[in-house]
């Protein structure tokens, strides 16, 4: 074994192998590295697409509300638009604007009125908006801001998933309801996505677009996708709502897209490999063979190694920085100045646009660079090449295309030994998205600078604790002028109480961690006003720093408003908790808005919950007094608000919640909001008592007459509302009777008897005309504390800052009543009437 493969063999088979290890280690790695970089580029081109789709859709959003916008426009210049003129308008958009699936003009109640097309959407007209909490949020957005708004995705009523964008409406300054445009999702997408600019967009992607997080498209195979780890996602916010766009590749795609260059370079490093690996096992073999050889022969072949290996190097070298152009984009010229000829690469070309078929001469570059720049840029050229210049410029070109590109170019020039130049080396990059990114940015800081100057919304920014910024409108709530506020320290803007509160959020801002953006503090003006404000703040970096931009409303009108409101809701609830009176209000709908205790005691429900929302006659006035079902349609109290009318009713029974009755009075009266009915207010007591009183005073009554009968004394009734006597003569046997009249005593003879009588009819007419008196005195005092309240009355305008609080119409009275002392033998009875 150690004839056939001596030492000196084994140890030059050795270091090949290793050698050839080493050479396949590093083949590996590139291809790692090539391959690692393959699949960024992938994604990249993913990344590309996702974010034009995304952008096509925000478009075809975005697009289509100037057409509804001007529907709206029309309706207030028009105070509303006709039935005819907008079923025509909206047939005319629908025809124009796929996967627009309806427009709708819906009321200020929120109830649908008109749909366009109304083929396959009758179920939808007369449909309330806010039976679904994506709906009501959308429609509270839209009525809050009187700007659009968009619904997150919901199910249609038609069937399917869409969303619902709603545009107020006005009309003689006050709100009239919506446009709202209901968009079918699926056909909306697929038009927007339509516009892409590959027409084999489903055989090179597999598509899912989220809208607020919730999924509506997924192709086929998403899930089973086995290029997951390629997924790329761009999203956009349209109207308050995130649309995400996600992307993964399909094999197609990548077939097509996909370099074989870390495939080739593997196979070409594995071929290099072996070949070093061979040669290497061949020269030491070589070597070994030859050591007998002489020494010049030795000293040849060692320069004949050296050089190989110098060749090599330069081929890795140049191989290097081909990539490194390559990754780049760096274009690398050589310029001949004895006869003007270009030696370019081929990124050379591409910054250029031109065929790599032509051979650049220095007119060629002449003719590209903008008339506006050759001259400067000629000039430096020269004096580079005089050597009094570094050639080091930025100029702009224009491609055979017409494209305006913005390129920046290094050169060195090399001379001869006299000093002469020969040629001049350089490099050229395009640096075009830089340069129009940065005049996007002054762009925006000028709109920046516009927006604030004339919002009337205060706008300052502090950094460092130092006021850097503030415009007008800041001026005018702090009291201080731009000069003054520069000079001021950020604290001393706070009221002392605030400060260590905002100095704990400022910090966290100014260091960006999160923090809160919106919160209400106090404030000292110039003048030592204590204000109260609303500061939403945010972060940004001038000058590469940290600093705050606050903007702030003047909260003091609203807090000193919400107070008074708060005073007012208290006023209300215990008005409403304190009278005896049973009152509850209910909407269009007939359903209950409010209920006051005694309404909740008399109907024998235990919490006003189980009456708010519910309809008011299914659950106390579905049935008359014999039992029978009452339709709606004849109910007084519905004709309240249907009619706008109002009703007194003192001959119906109400329903209690265990299924009794009993019966009641009730006064049923309309509520207006703008002159319009919105509803009703039914006040009701239980008169059931008096139905008893009343009863017995129809037996008494009966029980008189009989007793009355058959004598000689006369009786009268006296009608306290009408003030109307009627007198009654009973002919017959004479009793004694008990009445309005002393006793009568039966005399010797009729004279005497009629004497008597008549003596007790004066006197009864004098206490007659007594009462009377009294009565119109009373009446004039209370008519006069009537007047004298309704003068204490005094109406308060409130704006309260939470904005989904409603007050519609709220109101306080009383009914006066007449109180009845009668004596019942030996018993004095007391009666309470209602006096009208």
């Amino acid at each position: 074994m150690s004839a056939a493969f001596p030492a000196s063999a084994r140890r030059q088979a050795g270091l090949s192998l290793l050698i050839g290890l080493l050479l396949v280690m590093l083949a590996l790695a590139l291809w790692w590295g090539l391959s690692l970089r393959e699949q960024a580029r992938l994604k990249d081109l993913l990344a590309n697409e996702a974010a034009f789709l995304t952008a096509a859709i925000e478009a075809e959003v975005r697009g289509s509300l100037p057409t509804f916008q001007r529907m709206a426009l029309r309706w207030e210049r028009g105070s509303g638009t006709p039935a005819a003129e907008f079923a025509a308008d909206a047939a005319d958009h629908l025809a124009d604007m796929p996967g627009i699936q309806a427009i709708e003009w819906v009321d200020r109640d929120y109830v649908v009125r008109w749909v366009v097309p109304l083929k396959g959407n009758e179920n939808v007209r007369g449909r309330r908006l806010v039976h679904s909490e994506a709906r009501r949020k959308a429609v509270n957005q839209a009525v809050r801001t009187m700007k659009p708004a968009m619904s997150s995705p919901v199910e249609l009523v038609q069937g399917g998933l869409g969303l619902l964008v709603y545009f107020p409406l006005r009309a003689a300054g006050q709100f009239d309801g919506f446009i709202v445009a209901v968009v079918r999702l699926e056909p909306f997408l697929a038009s927007a996505l339509s516009h892409d600019r590959h027409h084999d967009l489903k055989r090179y992607f597999q598509l899912e677009v989220l809208i607020d997080g919730q999924r509506v498209i997924q192709q086929p195979g998403w899930v089973d996708s086995p290029y997951g780890n390629f997924q790329t996602e761009a999203a956009t916010t349209i109207m308050g709502h995130e649309f995400s766009v996600r992307l993964r590749p399909t094999a197609a795609f990548i077939a097509a897209h996909a370099s074989r260059l870390p495939e080739f370079m593997v196979l070409a490093g594995l071929t290099l490999s072996l070949l070093l690996s061979l040669i290497v096992h061949l020269l030491q073999k070589s070597l070994s063979e030859a050591r007998s050889l002489s020494r010049a022969k030795l000293a040849l072949e060692n320069s004949i190694a050296e050089r190989h290996q110098t060749e090599q190097q330069l081929a890795a070298t140049l191989a290097r920085m081909d990539l490194a152009t390559r990754a780049g984009g760096i274009g690398l010229w050589t310029w001949d100045i004895a006869s003007g000829s270009l030696s370019w690469n081929e990124q050379m070309y591409a910054l250029f646009g031109l065929p790599t078929d032509l051979q650049p001469t220095y007119d060629t570059w002449r003719a590209a660079v903008h008339p506006d720049d050759l001259a400067a840029t000629e000039d430096l050229l020269q004096r580079a090449s005089r050597g009094q210049a570094i050639f080091n410029d930025e100029f702009r070109i224009r491609r055979p295309d017409g494209t305006l590109r913005y390129l920046t170019a290094a050169a060195r020039m090399e001379r001869d030994g006299s000093g002469r130049p020969i040629r001049m080396n350089g490099i050229n990059w395009d640096i075009t998205e830089w340069r129009l990114t940065e005049q996007a940015l002054k762009e925006s800081e000028e709109k920046f600078r516009v927006l604030t100057e004339s919002s009337p919304t205060a706008v300052m920014m502090y950094q460092d604790d130092r006021w850097i910024y503030a415009n007008p409108a800041a001026e005018a709530l702090t009291g201080y002028s731009r000069a003054e506020l520069r000079d001021q320290f950020f604290w001393e803007f706070i009221a002392p109480e605030d400060q260590p509160r905002i100095r704990e959020i400022g910090a966290q801002r100014q260091s960006g961690q999160s923090t809160l953006n919106n919160y209400d503090i106090r404030i000292v003006t110039k003048n030592g006003e204590i204000k109260w404000v609303n500061i939403t703040g945010a972060t940004a970096h001038p000058g590469g720093r940290p600093a705050g931009i606050l903007s702030i409303i003047d909260m003091t009108p609203r807090r000193a408003a919400e107070q008074a409101l708060r005073s007012s809701e208290e006023q209300v609830r215990l008005l409403l908790n304190s009278t005896g009176e049973a009152i509850y209000g209910i909407d269009l709908q007939g359903c209950c808005t409010f209920a006051n205790p005694a309404c909740l005691r008399l109907t024998g429900y235990s919490d006003i919950q189980q009456l708010l929302g519910r309809n008011m006659h299914d659950l106390i006035h579905h049935s008359f007094a014999d039992g029978s079902p009452m339709p709606v349609e004849v109910c007084r109290i519905f004709k309240a608000y249907r009619e706008g009318a109002r009703m007194h009713v003192d001959d119906e029974v109400l329903w209690r919640a265990d299924g009794s009755s009993f019966p009641a009075e009730y006064w049923s009266y309309p509520q207006l909001r703008d002159g319009q009915v919105v509803g009703a207010v039914v006040t009701f007591i239980d008169i059931s008592e008096r139905r008893a009183t009343e009863a017995a005073l129809v037996r008494e009554r009966q029980r008189l007459g009989y007793i009355l009968e058959g004598t000689n004394v006369g009786t009268w009734e006296w009608n306290v509302q009408t003030g109307e006597t009627v007198f009654n003569l009973f002919s017959g046997r004479r009793r004694s009777v008990s009445a309005a009249v002393n006793k009568v005593t039966r005399s010797a003879t009729v004279k005497h008897d009629i004497e008597a009588a008549e003596e007790q009819v004066e006197a009864v007419q004098a206490d007659l005309v007594n009462l009377q008196e009294e009565l119109k005195a009373q009446t004039e005092a209370i008519t006069a504390n009537w007047e004298k309240a309704l003068g204490d009355l005094e109406e308060v305008a409130i704006k309260p800052r939470r904005t989904d609080i409603q007050i519609a119409l709220f109101a306080l009275a009383w009914a006066p009543h007449w109180q009845i002392v009668y004596q019942e033998g030996a018993v004095t009875q007391t009666q309470t009437v209602p006096a009208f």
